[in-house]
């Protein structure tokens, strides 16, 4: 787990403030039905959900 978290703060992390700093960042919630969640990944790539 530990290593995970290193990879996570290394690679993702990075990532996720770069794209956020150039306002193409949407984030979903994974928690719900998986409808639910779909539902939310339609709205943020803006299709009918």
């Amino acid at each position: 787990m530990a290593r995970r978290l290193r990879e996570y703060e290394s690679k993702t992390e990075p990532l996720k403030r770069y794209y956020h700093e150039r306002g193409s960042l949407s984030e979903v919630s994974g928690t719900g039905t998986p409808d639910e969640v779909l539902a939310s990944v339609l709205r943020v790539l803006g299709r009918a959900g």
